[in-house]
């Protein structure tokens, strides 16, 4: 072969070299910015309390009257709530301990916010606060019979689809069985977990614990009388699910779904 065989040989060479050699990831400073940043997304509970000025022990507590959270043995476990909030519980098998952390936008919601500044609102006696709940009673609209049935079964539907979409099967319970439905608006399952659903799609008027009160005691009159119903749901977890379109229990309300947590949970979804 003569010698301008061999330097084309050389430079064919060296092509299938450069061809065949691994490419450095030009993206590769940019995924762990990336990754920095979805880290970013998710916050402490400690961070939370940092945020408001309050304690980590403040916020569980205030979750937990929120219903986003419950004691069960030592740890805070996510409820159904606080999943549809944003919440991710894990575990550490370093120290084999159950923590929960959180979507950083938990802290503009209104509902955490209503219930920091409540919190910071204490020391107002309790003549004081019947007098800023009797202000909602003396402001109610005027709404017809027929404007507030329409008003609440858009939402019962909007709630019924809101769960659908989570993979619940969905019994809306209400519009089947109109004035008898005992309080119950939908009947919602998944896995080993069951909802008996109370839906308000309330603006200005307030929920005290009579009307929290009346719906836990209907839905146990309910499943008295469905003895059916009632062996089934033995083998199930069962709550009874308390939903509001925005932020409307007076404290009286709130303080009593705490002392009946193990039965009641309460969760804020406006309608979008």
């Amino acid at each position: 072969m003569n010698a301008t065989g061999v330097f084309l040989l050389f430079l064919v060479l060296i092509a299938i070299q450069i061809f065949l050699k691994p490419k450095k990831n030009k993206y590769k400073k940019n995924n762990k910015g990336n990754n920095m940043s979805q880290k970013e997304e998710t916050i402490t509970i400690k961070m939370i309390g940092e945020h408001f000025k309050k304690s980590s022990r403040e916020i569980n507590k205030i979750f937990n009257e929120l219903g986003w959270i419950e004691k069960r043995d030592r740890w805070w476990i996510l409820t159904l709530a606080g999943e549809n909030k944003g919440g991710k519980e894990l575990y550490n098998p370093k120290n084999k301990t159950k923590y929960t952390i959180w979507n950083k936008k938990i802290l503009n919601d209104t509902q955490l916010i209503n219930r920091i500044y409540d919190s910071s609102k204490e020391n107002i006696n309790s003549k004081q606060t019947q007098g800023y709940d009797n202000l909602y009673k003396k402001n109610k609209p005027k709404m017809t019979k027929t404007e507030k049935k329409k008003k609440g079964d858009e939402y019962e539907k909007y709630i019924a689809d809101f769960f659908r979409e989570q993979g619940y099967y969905v019994w809306e319970h209400g519009k089947e069985k109109g004035v008898k439905d005992k309080n119950i608006d939908l009947f919602i399952k998944k896995d080993k977990n069951i909802y008996f659903v109370q839906c308000k799609n309330w603006e200005t008027w307030k929920v005290d614990h009579n009307k929290i009160k009346a719906t836990r005691m209907d839905i146990l009159d309910y499943l008295e009388e469905d003895k059916i119903l009632k062996e089934m749901i033995n083998n199930y977890n069962w709550k009874i699910l308390y939903i509001t379109s925005k932020e409307c229990l007076t404290k009286a309300a709130y303080t009593y779904i705490q002392k009946n947590k193990d039965i009641i949970e309460y969760q804020v979804i406006p309608m979008a």
